[in-house]
Parts: structure tokens; sequence; C-alpha cells
């Protein structure tokens, strides 16, 4: 996923940054985003609750930045299209 695929996110979608208001609303979130240089113990905390992870092009100065935030966000959770 690259910085255009974020950007179609944010419009369409929405999302919960950072991984523990990822995991707090899981129940919400229908995949995850991480960033190249996140860290592996997340990665397999993320697995083993079972979410669809997805891989950003970029580190996670590149994912905040395409998020429009002045920090580095290596965790972002893809919001279910409400109805």
């Amino acid at each position: 996923m690259d910085e255009a695929g974020i950007r179609e996110i944010l419009k369409k979608k929405g999302v919960v940054i950072g991984f523990k208001e990822t995991v707090k609303k899981k129940k919400d979130i229908e995949s995850v985003v991480v960033s190249k240089d996140c860290p592996e113990h997340l990665r397999e905390r993320l697995k083993s609750l079972r979410f669809n992870i997805e891989e950003f092009d970029g580190n996670s100065i590149y994912m905040g930045s395409a998020l429009g935030k002045p920090f580095n966000v290596a965790v972002i959770g893809v919001k279910k299209v409400s109805k």
C-alpha cells in the first residue's frame, strides 16, 4: 500500500491510529496497515488477534506524513464501512 492508498482509506472509511487504539476498537476494524519498520512483536500480536494485515510501502515517518500527522505512525486500523 502506498500514500495514495492511505489517503483513499481516509476519505472513504476512516482510520484508528496506533496499536492500542486499534486493539481497543477491534470490533470496528476491517483490516490493519503496518509500516515496514513496525516492531515484530506488534505484528505478531496483531496476527494472534486475527487481524487482516497489509504493509505500507514506507516507514512510520512516511506513514505519519501520509496521514497528515506530525508524528510517526506504525499501525493504523481501517474502520469497517457502516451501512
